[in-house]
Order: structure tokens, then C-alpha cells, then sequence
């Protein structure tokens, strides 16, 4: 790619032309991609990593592209990769305090539940798939309910494509909202108080 052409769509982004950011994203998405694989090794996962990379950029206010998007290709180059890397870095970390709940859940099943127990796990469920929009609290009902991807496309008459991505998108925020803080810290009063 000519520097120059380059140069002019970092030089766009930066004072507010979000369309040049499509160009920047054909130049950079697989080499993004790539550096959020070496971590995750999911290439879907990595896919998504690129997406959310660019989703940030588009949202970032004109003075904060100003201050903190390099001038040059190179520069630019750099700190993208960066951007992506952190993300990526960020994804780890509320996938292993997930996982380590998730695990510890897990040992806990070993034992007989209480009805208070299931009631709660229930309802932990219930409120965060309360809070994706329509289509996507729909399909990850049907999926939580133990529905194929097949079936709920024909029971939802849609494309299957469509259910795998608002799933995709539904266990995203899922993901995150399970990691948020408050809901670690009610995880972590409730598990010492089963012991």
C-alpha cells in the first residue's frame, strides 16, 4: 500500500471521517487477526477481538483520535496492534475469572443443590439474559432451553447464520456482564456463604 494513501486515511479518521476507517480496516484486519490468534488461538474469537478493535475506534470522540492516534503509517501501524493486543489481553482476563467461577460452580454441582441454590443460579441467569435486546434474549432463551442452532432458525424463522451470530453477539455481552464487578463480588458473597 502507497504511504501516501495511507497517510490520507489515517489523516480522515482522525478528523472525524469514520468511512475511512473501512479502508483502514481492509488494510489492517487480517494482520489484526493474526495478533489476537496467537493469544486466543479461536480464529472466530479473533474475529470478533478485530470487530469490537474497530466498534472502539469508530466511537472515539475527534479530540481523543487527535490526541492519541499516531500521524505516520508506521506509528499507526504500531499502535493499533497495540490497541488489539490490549483488547485481547482484557477478553483473557474476564474469560479466566469466568472460568474460575464457572469452575468453582462446576465443584459445587458434584454436590446436591439446594432449591435456594438453584433458585439463585436461576435467577442470575434469568437477570443477565434479561438484558440483551428481543432478538438476541430470543435465541439465547431457545439455546439455554437446549435448542439447535437448526431449530431455533426454524422456530424463529431466520437464517442460521443469523442465530449464530446474535448468538456469537449474546454470549459476548453475557460474558461481560458476568465479569463486571458486582456480579463477581455477588458470586463470591454467595459461594462463602454456602461453605
Amino acid at each position: 500500500m502507497n504511504n501516501l494513501v495511507e497517510y490520507k486515511y489515517i489523516e480522515d479518521f482522525k478528523s472525524g471521517n469514520n468511512q475511512a476507517l473501512g479502508h483502514i480496516y481492509d488494510l489492517y484486519a487480517v494482520r489484526l487477526s493474526l495478533v489476537a490468534y496467537r493469544y486466543l488461538q479461536d480464529k472466530q474469537e479473533s474475529k470478533d477481538v478485530v470487530m469490537d478493535v474497530f466498534e472502539k475506534l469508530i466511537n472515539m470522540s475527534i479530540e481523543k483520535r487527535k490526541l492519541q492516534v499516531p500521524d505516520q503509517p508506521k506509528g499507526f501501524t504500531g499502535w493499533i496492534i497495540t490497541v488489539t493486543k490490549n483488547h485481547t489481553l482484557d477478553l483473557l482476563k474476564h474469560k479466566t475469572i469466568v472460568g474460575h467461577h464457572l469452575a468453582v460452580i462446576t465443584y459445587q454441582d458434584v454436590y446436591i443443590q439446594s432449591d435456594a441454590e438453584r433458585l439463585w443460579d436461576k435467577q442470575l441467569v434469568d437477570k443477565v439474559i434479561n438484558q440483551l435486546h428481543g432478538s438476541e434474549q430470543k435465541v439465547t432463551s431457545l439455546h439455554y432451553a437446549g435448542y439447535s442452532h437448526e431449530e431455533i432458525a426454524q422456530k424463529l424463522n431466520v437464517s442460521y447464520n443469523t442465530v449464530r451470530n446474535q448468538l456469537s453477539s449474546a454470549k459476548k455481552k453475557i460474558r461481560k456482564y458476568i465479569s463486571t464487578p458486582l456480579i463477581v463480588l455477588l458470586i463470591n458473597v454467595y459461594n462463602h456463604a454456602c461453605l
